[in-house]
């Protein structure tokens, strides 16, 4: 049985999030892990989110339903690791995270990169 892990990566920008990613994808064994990078800042991009919030609320929603299909979906042989790179700043960013964990019951856990 393969197992299904969501870590969620969280510091101040430039703390070294994205750089702790890189290094894992390097040495942790290939065959034995799907390791897939969600960088926000790459995805989203640099949305002026006060100017126009709903653009950056919606760009998240869709990060985190494609977030949710990848765990539903993943029935490979190797483990699946998704490691979400933010700052999930706001505590309601945290939780929708543990929300995908709960909706098919997963373990959840938050890292924080220390400055």
């Amino acid at each position: 049985m393969c197992s299904r892990i969501l870590v969620c990566l969280v510091g101040l920008p430039a703390a070294g999030k994205t750089t702790l990613v890189k290094e894992l994808s390097r040495t942790l064994p290939l065959n034995d892990f799907n390791l897939q990078h969600v960088c926000y800042d790459d995805i989203i991009g640099k949305v002026d989110h006060c100017r126009d919030s709903s653009v950056w609320r919606r760009a998240r929603q869709e990060i985190n339903s494609k977030i949710t299909s990848l765990l539903r979906s993943h029935t490979t042989t190797n483990n699946l690791l998704v490691m979400l790179d933010d700052n999930f700043y706001y505590r309601g960013m945290r939780k929708e995270n543990l929300s995908h964990c709960s909706s098919i019951l997963l373990r959840f856990r938050t890292n924080c990169v220390p400055y």
